[in-house]
């Protein structure tokens, strides 16, 4: 695994950084293979990211038109929720820019998880070619809490197998709905690329102990994601104990 930190001054800068990145990454993708394939993340770290994507000059770049919009992980709600991560997506940029309505790909959160979970699983299949099992993602937002998830994939939970892509997830965190769908590691580490991203002071003890230890995968859920390459994106409060 090729892995490589980046780290920022501040979360603007973090999030400027990140969009492009990202877009660099999109480019590369369609010049390569004809089109984007991106997985994202939800939570409180990408907010200013989408936001500049749905903004100028980014929200009138035509690489939208190449893009397929995926997300990794997804609350068990409906999509006009505010818990929706689908929805955070939609609100701060997807609305705004031009994609083609069928290459937004979301979690069918209003849906009984094991259901919506298969859903899932038969749309991400439609992505597979040559002789991979999972699709090749060309690039995955991942970010990390506090207690080292990432993604719905929480300390305890079980290890799932290389056969398996999508999972219905039922755990207590925070104030945050229970009931979850997410991909596995088995998809996350199939993908060409995988950026984890970090700001604040609050996820520099578990930024230190992942990138400076040796910590349990069981334990700590980020440990178990090893794709071809990530790189960790961080803003200087988080790195501070690097």
């Amino acid at each position: 695994m090729e892995q490589n930190i980046r780290v920022l001054a501040d979360y603007e800068t973090l999030s400027s950084a990140l969009a492009t990145g990202t877009l660099q990454v999109a480019r590369e993708s369609v010049l390569q293979r004809g089109r984007f394939l991106l997985a994202l993340n939800g939570g409180g770290t990408p907010q200013r990211l989408f936001e500049l994507f749905g903004q100028n000059p980014h929200k009138v770049n035509p690489i939208w038109q190449f893009t397929e919009l995926f997300w990794g992980d997804e609350r068990c709600v409906p999509p006009n929720m505010p818990g929706s991560s689908y929805r955070q997506a939609v609100d701060a940029f997807v609305k705004n820019i031009d994609i083609p309505a069928h290459h937004v790909h979301r979690i069918k959160g209003e849906l009984p998880p094991e259901i919506a979970a298969q859903e899932y699983a038969e749309v991400i299949e439609n992505y597979i070619d040559d002789d991979n099992p999972w699709p090749k993602f060309d690039l995955i937002y991942l970010g990390i809490g506090t207690d080292g998830h990432t993604a719905s994939l929480f300390p305890g939970s079980p290890q799932t197998g290389d056969d398996v892509g999508v999972i219905a997830v039922k755990a207590e965190y925070q104030d945050r709905p229970a009931d979850r769908i997410s991909l596995t590691p088995a998809v996350f580490n199939a993908g060409r690329k995988v950026f984890i991203m970090a700001s604040g002071s609050s996820k520099a003890e578990i930024v230190r102990r992942v990138l400076m230890e040796e910590v349990d995968p069981s334990e700590v859920p980020v440990m178990r994601i090893n794709p071809e390459i990530v790189t960790w994106w961080l803003d200087a409060e988080a790195a501070s104990r690097l």
